[in-house]
């Protein structure tokens, strides 16, 4: 399991930023790798601890690698 970061994006509001990232994955029922592309929402306290975290993907990527694994691969 892997993630590259793209680009990470401060907010004007402080303590807060969102980082582009993907990340790419080994499946170990096929071997194969799951890859997506990702958006991370990160809300810091005083201290620079992270109080929430949100994620994002891209849900085309997603649905088509995992109908791949699921139906494809399965038989």
């Amino acid at each position: 399991m892997s993630f590259t970061i793209e680009e990470i994006m401060p907010f004007e509001v402080p303590n807060r930023l969102a980082v582009k990232f993907w990340g790419k994955f080994k499946l170990k029922n096929t071997g194969s790798f799951y890859e997506n592309d990702y958006l991370g929402l990160f809300y810091f306290d005083d201290e620079g601890k992270i109080l929430e975290f949100i994620e994002y993907w891209n849900p085309i990527i997603n649905n088509f690698q995992l109908y791949e694994v699921m139906v494809v691969n399965c038989c």
